[in-house]
Order: C-alpha cells, then sequence, then structure tokens
C-alpha cells in the first residue's frame, strides 16, 4: 500500500515478551482496523512474559520504551495494549504522536455504551493495577467491578479452558449490576465476537475500541515528514 493511499499508520505496542500473545494482538487489530489503516505490532525483547502484577507492569515499562524507541519506521500512533500497565506517560515523553492506552479506551466505551460496567481480567495481581488506572483516567466512578477469571495470560490461547471461564466472569458481573463488560486484557480480545454472541449485554474489546479511536481521530493520510520522536 503506498505511502499516500494510507490513513492511519498504527503501532500497536505488546508490554509482555510474547511472541504467541504478540502474534494474536496482530491478528485482532488488523481484523478490528479499517482497510487501509497500516498496522504493526510489537513487544520488548526484555521484560516479564505475562504481566500479571505491579511488579510485572514496572518491569515491562522499561522494555516497552526501549522497545519502542528502537523501532525505525515513523507512524502516526501509538496504542498501549497493557490492560492496567504502568508506562503510558513514559511512552507520550518519548514519542510525539498520540498515545492511546486500552484500559482508558475500553473503560470509556464500556461506559459509554452501558453506563455501569464491569471488567473481566485475567489474574488477583491485576486488580489492583487496574482499579489505580482507572482512577488515573477518571473512569473508576461507573466501574461497578472487576472480577479475576484467574487464567493468565499463559493459558490465555486455550479457547476451550478460557471461553467458558469468561462468559461465566461476564453472566455474574451483569448479574451485580453491569449494563456492559470490558474485557481486562487485550489477551482476552480475541474471544469478544465469541461472548457477544452468548451474553445479553454489550462486550467491549479495549484493543479494538483504541483502534476505534485513533482511526476516528486521525482518520486522515498518514504523515511522511514529520519525525515520531521527541
Amino acid at each position: 500500500m503506498s505511502e499516500q493511499a494510507a490513513t492511519v499508520r498504527l503501532v500497536v505496542l505488546n508490554p509482555n515478551t510474547s511472541a504467541t500473545v504478540t502474534a494474536a494482538l496482530d491478528r485482532r487489530a488488523r481484523r478490528c482496523a479499517r482497510p487501509g489503516t497500516e498496522v504493526v505490532t510489537l513487544c520488548p525483547a526484555r521484560g516479564p512474559r505475562a504481566v500479571e502484577s505491579w511488579a510485572d507492569a514496572y518491569r515491562s515499562a522499561s522494555g516497552m520504551l526501549e522497545r519502542i524507541a528502537e523501532h525505525p519506521q515513523r507512524f502516526d500512533a501509538l496504542i498501549m495494549a497493557g490492560f492496567g500497565d504502568v508506562g503510558v506517560e513514559a511512552l507520550r515523553e518519548t514519542v510525539a504522536v498520540p498515545v492511546v492506552d486500552i484500559t482508558h479506551a475500553g473503560a470509556a466505551a464500556a461506559a459509554a455504551v452501558g453506563g455501569n460496567y464491569a471488567i473481566v481480567t485475567t489474574v488477583a495481581g491485576m486488580v489492583d493495577p487496574i482499579r489505580a488506572s482507572l482512577r488515573a483516567g477518571g473512569l473508576a466512578g461507573r466501574c461497578v467491578g472487576i472480577e479475576p477469571i484467574g487464567a493468565g495470560i499463559a493459558e490465555s490461547a486455550d479457547d476451550a479452558a478460557v471461553l467458558p471461564r469468561l462468559a461465566d466472569a461476564c453472566k455474574l458481573l451483569a448479574g451485580d449490576g453491569a449494563s456492559s463488560i470490558c474485557l481486562g486484557s487485550a489477551a482476552f480480545s480475541p474471544y469478544a465476537d465469541s461472548l457477544r454472541a452468548l451474553l445479553d449485554v454489550p462486550v467491549i474489546d479495549p484493543l479494538e475500541a483504541a483502534i476505534a479511536l485513533v482511526e476516528g481521530t486521525l482518520g486522515r493520510p498518514a504523515r511522511s515528514e514529520q519525525d515520531t520522536t521527541a
């Protein structure tokens, strides 16, 4: 695709070092993106293989900064694909393009379509980081629950095991008053369509929400002259 024809050049940055998760995010991002949007999905060369605690989140942040600094190509926006992860502010200092956090994009979309919303996430260690991120983004007030399913990033590709647990957690949260559900991990994004077919409440894929936000904001020819590093 020519640079003139491209709408948006988008980098999706996976905070963990798992090549399997990175490939899954890349497939999902390309499926969600508009025709003409160029997607590149990256992950750090070093850091945790799964971000499942505060300690993991801080370890992943330096790896993300190193990886994006090494990326040679220009781009129009960066999506940080860690739900509840740290490092967004540092990434915004590093690149001269918009940086979208999937936590805020997903939660804002869930609140917009459902009013009171809830989040289903991976493990208990991510509940407090997610709450902190929601507070920082002014999105905590309408979140009525965060439910971990007890399956980490490594298990996320096991459809037969993960999908029923996600569906059960979503039903529990809906029964507790959530009018919409946000998936609290980009690793759960590939399950969004299946969950929508199973549930009676809207299911928000935060990666999809972040891509839609970027495309809606930057729906124009990609820049060819301006460098993206600060």
